[in-house]
């Protein structure tokens, strides 16, 4: 399974919910029940020759239609 690079906030002050955000621009934050948490990595830094690229055109266009695709799906479910 691909799991995408993550960071987290604690969404409130019990630590009860995760919000997840991923790395990368085109995957839409998300929340997480504490309980579902198996495990919790940090990195202190990352090694590479390859500088990472702002969001491209195409990365903007992906994310606008995960978020209006998330809208349309909380409209539905009312």
């Amino acid at each position: 399974m691909d799991v995408p690079a993550l960071q987290w906030s604690d969404l409130n002050h019990k630590g009860k919910i995760f919000l997840l955000q991923s790395l990368n621009p085109i995957y839409l934050p998300y929340k997480v029940n504490a309980e579902e948490v198996l495990e919790v990595w940090q990195f202190h830094s990352l090694h590479t020759t390859n500088l990472p690229e702002g969001a491209t055109d195409m990365d903007r266009l992906m994310k606008m239609m995960q978020e209006m695709k998330a809208e349309i799906k909380s409209i539905r479910n009312g």
